[in-house]
């Protein structure tokens, strides 16, 4: 029997392999799926969004870098903002400065919904305190508080689900699929990002495991019980690097992305 428990923990070893620093824990859940959980009391100013058109592997090997992951939507054809992005409380990417994405929208009357997508933000109170949210853009920071940094996805995954209030996909009465953006309801790559309490949980479906946007979700809320989670950036954007662990879903080193959220390494 012992041998029997002896062979079983070395399989599992084997199977689900892990990484960690002090901080943050990487771990494959199963084939194609990563979750990464970082305790951001030890990362702080380090973490922050990045905007940079190069693939998650060319910022990486750069160095000055503990993880990168892709980040925020883009346009594909000529890496125009898509989404918002503020670092260091300035807005370094908007989609107004977009004027084909900006055009498109009014016609179809869908600009409310697409600027105020859900965000990321890493919030600062008047004594440098950070703080973490995932809010619809157009939402005010709370009282005494200010957003330092903010990169924009979408759409709100949990406590919500708010893929059509965000105009990522609309259907029928009878639940058909009538418009759909990113592919939400097909099964692709996906970067989602949690937060419960003071850890930010970063979970990777690669090209190995895709799931649709739903099934992403339903994975995780039974994995982690995270106070929020929402979408980044997906398909082919998919990727990550950290440490030893490369994860690209298009090519051998991935295709280029427009936003990232980074661990800076210390300084």
């Amino acid at each position: 029997m012992y041998k029997k428990i002896l062979i079983l923990i070395v399989l599992l070893m084997f199977s689900c392999p892990s990484f960690a620093r002090e901080g943050i824990r990487a771990a494959r859940v199963e084939s194609g799926v990563w979750i990464f959980k970082i305790d951001t009391s030890k990362y702080k100013n380090r973490i922050k969004p990045h905007v940079e058109y190069v693939t998650p592997d060319e910022l990486y090997k750069k160095g000055g870098y503990t993880l990168v992951v892709n980040g925020g939507f883009f346009d594909m054809e000529n890496g125009n903002p898509v989404s918002y992005v503020v670092i260091d409380k300035e807005t370094i990417e908007t989609p107004s400065d977009n004027q084909k994405l900006m055009s498109e929208l009014m016609k179809n009357e869908r600009e409310e919904a697409v600027l105020n997508r859900t965000e990321f933000r890493i919030l600062e109170n008047k004594k440098g305190e950070l703080s973490y949210d995932i809010a619809p853009h157009f939402k005010k920071a709370e009282k005494d508080m200010t957003i330092k940094h903010s990169l924009q996805g979408g759409p709100l995954l949990y406590p919500q689900l708010k893929w059509e209030e965000e105009s990522f996909v609309t259907f029928d009465n009878i639940g058909r699929v009538l418009f759909e953006s990113c592919n939400v309801t097909k099964k692709r790559p996906r970067t989602l990002l949690g937060i419960k309490g003071k850890n930010l949980y970063i979970i990777v479906f690669s090209k190995n495991h895709p799931v649709s946007l739903n099934e992403a979700r339903t994975y995780v809320i039974k994995k982690i019980k995270v106070d929020k989670l929402m979408a980044l950036d997906g398909g082919g954007s998919t990727a990550i690097n950290y440490e030893d662990i490369k994860i690209f879903s298009e090519g051998k080193n991935g295709r280029k992305v427009k936003s990232f959220l980074v661990i800076e390494d210390e300084k």
